[in-house]
């Protein structure tokens, strides 16, 4: 719900998250509702990256397809920004 976007949003904020992966169940076959939260995040935290598993890998396996997107989170932003610099 948008309500507990805005409370993750707020939680990421007040904490300096820099980096949010979202993996929901069933999204490598339809990832319009992770579509849809990350659309909301991008809007409340402009700054923070932002891995969607559906993006990462359409893997229907949700174990392999979060932990990719988790990797991915944790790295992509330090590899943007070292290849931004």
């Amino acid at each position: 719900s948008s309500a507990d976007l805005e409370a993750a949003a707020a939680y990421a904020k007040a904490n300096g998250i820099s980096s949010i992966a979202i993996c929901f169940l069933f999204s490598y076959q339809n990832p319009r509702h992770e579509i849809e939260a990350g659309d909301a995040l991008r809007k409340l935290l402009p700054s923070v990256s932002l891995s969607l598993s559906h993006q990462v890998a359409r893997e229907w396996r949700e174990a392999e397809r979060a932990a990719s997107t988790v990797a991915d989170a944790y790295i992509s932003r330090i590899v943007r920004e070292y290849l931004g610099s």
